[in-house]
């Protein structure tokens, strides 16, 4: 298994497999159905606006900022970061057709404190 960040190193093989991970019908997971409850109840975001977010995500196929692979190269994680509105980005975690998770993030965080370690660089 790999572990690769944008800033790292990611080839253009790995982004072009993303869109397989969320083109079909996607199973929510435990972890992000609880996630999701906490941001109706603090942010008035509700199951309708994530579903936008995961249809823009669709059609626009942005590049992802973090992806896992399998030991034969395939990606089998991707973690996506969007804007949500002027002072935060909302990131998803996808694995194939499920949603693992997700979170609110400041729009501002330039990720200085990123630990480079973790992540594979071939």
């Amino acid at each position: 298994m790999g572990l690769y960040h944008k800033d790292v190193y990611m080839t253009s093989d790995m982004i072009k497999q993303c869109p397989s991970l969320y083109c079909e019908k996607l199973e929510e997971s435990q972890h992000f159905l609880s996630r999701s409850k906490s941001f109706v109840e603090k942010y008035a975001f509700d199951k309708r606006h994530f579903d936008e977010v995961i249809q823009d995500i669709r059609d626009s196929k942005p590049n992802p900022f973090e992806i896992a692979t399998d030991c034969n190269g395939k990606v089998i994680k991707c973690c996506i970061r969007v804007p949500f509105d002027e002072y935060r980005d909302l990131c998803v975690v996808f694995g194939k057709n499920k949603i693992i998770t997700c979170w609110f993030n400041s729009n501002s965080d330039n990720h200085l404190t990123l630990d480079e370690s973790k992540y594979d660089r071939s």
